[in-house]
């Protein structure tokens, strides 16, 4: 046996002790009375879930958003423990009825009471997966057209969010202000309220009535009052024209305290984009943008201005109209000397 592989051998039998000791998932060993973790896996958040220092209650450390990605540790009957891996690095519990999975292709999702009505999701629809008998998961879809059904365990898991698309033979619109949806076919009568900007794709037209489907994560047949719906001329290179929702980011890699001078609550990668809340001579009091909200001090120097909100946005783009811009500087940092002077 060479001296190489030698030393192989023993670093794997190293690893494999203290993964014998931590149980295979987050955090340290623990009590044989507290619960066994399960294999390390992943889970998408499909509510809104308040992360919190221990199961049960504790102090609550933020948010996270819908359609998170986090991996989960420790369990209680009622309680995961997940960690959110990215440009923000923390760790805590939630409960677990806030946790499901994205549909990972086009399914159809069979109603709980046999009827044919027919419900179709696509690839990244959310659901809320409630029980699971001989190969079925019995699910509540996440969205403004809520169903509850079952779909294959085989078609529930992580995989990516859901990206619109518009189907063939039909034309592209979307609301222009809240509106109600009456559904077509076996399910005829019942009715959805629909959001301003919720996608629609009109098949034909009836009168007052444009006849189609949704064209979201959740596709249901019905009808909508044709002036609540426009036509759908959206680009993606319209969301450049849109305020970015912060106005600061982190410099560098740095620990989010939960006081002055005091212990780390999370972690957060340079260019981790913030909103400052309060401030101070040497340290500054952030939340973070994004899917996982958190609040926490900083040191003062590790946070910097990168952006204007949308107060400041239109006067300084038509101060700056036909001035040269400098793309070697952060964005904003123009705009914030010329303030300055």
């Amino acid at each position: 046996m060479t001296p190489v592989f030698r030393l192989l051998v023993s670093c794997l039998a190293v690893a494999l002790a203290i993964t014998s000791a931590c149980g295979g998932g987050l955090g340290a060993a623990r009590p044989a009375s507290d619960p066994v973790p399960p294999h390390p896996s992943q889970a998408v958040v499909v509510f809104q879930a308040n992360l919190r220092t221990r199961p049960g209650g504790g102090v609550r450390i933020g948010t996270i958003a819908p359609d998170t990605v986090v991996q989960l540790g420790r369990s209680t009957e009622e309680w995961q423990e997940v960690e959110v891996v990215g440009p923000v690095t923390v760790r805590g519990w939630v409960q677990r009825d806030r946790l499901g999975c994205r549909v990972l292709r086009e399914t159809d999702l069979v109603p709980l009471d046999g009827s044919q009505e027919h419900t179709r999701l696509r690839p990244g629809a959310l659901v809320a997966v409630a029980s699971e008998q001989r190969g079925r998961l019995a699910v509540e879809t996440r969205d403004p057209v809520s169903r509850r059904g079952t779909i294959d365990a085989t078609t529930c898991g992580i995989g990516e969010p859901f990206v619109p698309r518009y189907p063939r033979g039909a034309t592209p619109y979307r609301l222009v202000r809240e509106a109600e949806m009456v559904v077509s076919g076996e399910g005829s009568g019942s009715t959805y309220r629909l959001p301003e900007g919720y996608r629609f794709a009109v098949e034909s037209q009836q009168g007052r009535a444009a006849i189609g489907w949704t064209d979201g994560p959740v596709v249901v047949r019905g009808q909508v009052d044709a002036s609540s719906i426009e036509r759908d001329r959206r680009s993606p290179l319209d969301r450049l024209g849109q305020p970015l929702g912060y106005t600061h980011e982190a410099m560098i890699d740095t620990d989010l305290l939960d006081a002055r001078s005091g212990r780390p609550v999370a972690s957060i990668s340079g260019g981790t984009p913030v909103n400052p809340i309060e401030t101070g001579a040497d340290w500054v009091k952030v939340r973070t943008f994004g899917k996982i909200q958190l609040e926490g001090w900083v040191e003062a120097w590790a946070v910097r201005r990168v952006a204007l909100d949308h107060n400041e946005l239109e006067p300084w783009a038509r101060r700056r109209a036909h001035a040269p811009v400098d793309r070697t500087q952060p964005r904003g940092t123009e705009a914030i000397e010329d303030d300055a002077r």
